[in-house]
């Protein structure tokens, strides 16, 4: 499906964006949460005006509307040990 969005010409930089900078790290039914590598791209991700194209990419992949959050790997890092001291 990602190849046919590439093709399609109005997804490509989008497309582009999930595969080359950004890791899934929870997906849920409603809830796409990724792990941008650089702060730059996850500011770029999080734009209002970026998030309509984002959605429609992932909506093609699971056939499903998702809010996507997007986290730095220090923010995803610090996150993940701020849950881990409460659950301890």
């Amino acid at each position: 499906k990602l190849d046919s969005l590439v093709t399609s010409g109005n997804l490509e930089g989008y497309v582009s964006l999930l595969k080359s900078s950004c890791s899934p790290r929870i997906v849920s039914k409603n809830v796409l949460v990724l792990e941008a590598q650089f702060g730059h791209i996850a500011k770029k991700i999080s734009f209002k005006e970026n998030q309509d194209g984002l959605v429609k990419v992932i909506e093609t992949i699971t056939g499903k509307k998702n809010t996507i959050t997007v986290l730095t790997n220090t923010e995803y890092i610090d996150r993940v040990q701020k849950y881990n001291k409460i659950t301890t």
